[in-house]
């Protein structure tokens, strides 16, 4: 019997420490409680501007052709010959006895290169960080609290 009234008076302290220590302590007004507190930045990865360099091109704004793997031309078969080398035991003159000449490339028209299809050409796109706002809220441990969200009540 003794060891349950020490119990219950040990709990009864306990609980009064406990409401004492409440009642000093107010929700933290700079960090609303949180612990931290938002700050609205320049984004770190556009420096403000919204957009970045497209990562496709590197902001060239085109990329190498596909077909002749920017070359300008590609090998295709010799028309004369059909790919011979080759027409009636005679070696082709078009094609040198090859079976392949040199053509420009249709899908870049010669230039080996193409508009880039990510950025459209204008070699930049928008900041993924920010969604091109060009603004970050950045959250940081409120120094006023120390993180708790509480701070004593001031009287």
């Amino acid at each position: 019997m003794k060891r349950i009234l020490m119990m219950l008076s040990t709990a009864v302290t306990m609980i009064c420490l406990s409401l004492t220590a409440a009642a000093q302590d107010c929700t933290c007004g700079n960090c609303s409680g949180t612990g931290w507190t938002e700050q609205i930045e320049d984004c770190r990865s556009c420096g403000g501007s919204g957009q970045v360099s497209c990562l496709r091109c590197s902001g060239k704004g085109t990329e190498l052709c596909t077909f002749c793997f920017g070359n300008g031309t590609m090998m295709v078969t010799c028309q004369t010959c059909g790919g011979s080398g080759s027409v009636d035991g005679i070696t082709c003159g078009t094609c040198n006895g090859n079976g392949k000449v040199s053509e420009v490339c249709g899908n870049c028209s010669g230039l080996g290169r193409l508009v880039c299809g990510r950025c459209g050409g204008n070699g930049m796109e928008l900041c993924t960080m920010c969604g091109g706002t060009g603004k970050k809220t950045w959250k940081y441990p409120c120094s006023v609290c120390n993180q708790t969200g509480r701070v004593p009540c001031d009287q």
